[in-house]
């Protein structure tokens, strides 16, 4: 097991490349810098709940085969999950993807972002652009009771792929939408 609870990230942290064979703890972690896990692997569930990403956050090419608990999560910036695999369920209830001071266009990114199994992202909240082009949601996705609030950017789902049931129940788009 690895066990980063509670741990606080002050500069850059890079992540890039790195197999988690066991169960890895990232909860109540803070990351004040730009963080990377791009093309990692975990190989057992990543829990990520409750932790603040202050900077830009990449998972972009990761794969998670097991669950990927990412709920009441803060994601300040631009957060990608861009070509992201996830093979067991993905959690992001109640997690929020928002705008930094410096960076006034937040991106949550999941671009041609794979779900083989139940996602939700139930009452997260999404401030700028919220990019699900192209993604692939091979299980039930929940969307119920999130927020788009993109007035200056864009909610994007645009050839994505919703293979079982997709629930928008009381989703609110506070902007423009692509289907």
């Amino acid at each position: 097991e690895v066990f980063f609870t509670g741990s606080k990230f002050e500069k850059t942290s890079s992540f890039i490349n790195v197999t988690f064979e066991q169960i890895s703890f990232f909860h109540e972690a803070e990351f004040k810098g730009v963080v990377s896990f791009k093309e990692s692997k975990f190989n057992d569930s990543a829990i990520f709940h409750d932790t603040v990403f202050g900077s830009t956050a990449s998972f972009a090419s990761t794969h998670f085969k097991e669950k990927a608990d990412f709920k009441d999560v803060n994601f300040t910036g631009h957060t990608s999950f861009s070509r992201a695999k996830f093979k067991g369920e993905a959690i992001f209830i109640d997690t929020t993807f928002s705008s930094a001071v410096d960076s006034p266009k937040a991106t949550a990114d999941f671009n041609n972002a794979i779900f083989e199994n139940t996602t939700d992202f139930r009452d997260a909240y999404f401030e700028g652009f919220a990019n699900f082009s192209n993604a692939i949601f091979g299980g039930n996705a929940n969307f119920a009771s999130a927020t788009f609030k993109v007035s200056d950017g864009f909610a994007d789902f645009t050839d994505a792929t919703f293979d079982k049931s997709a629930n928008f129940l009381s989703t609110t788009f506070l902007g423009p939408l692509g289907f």
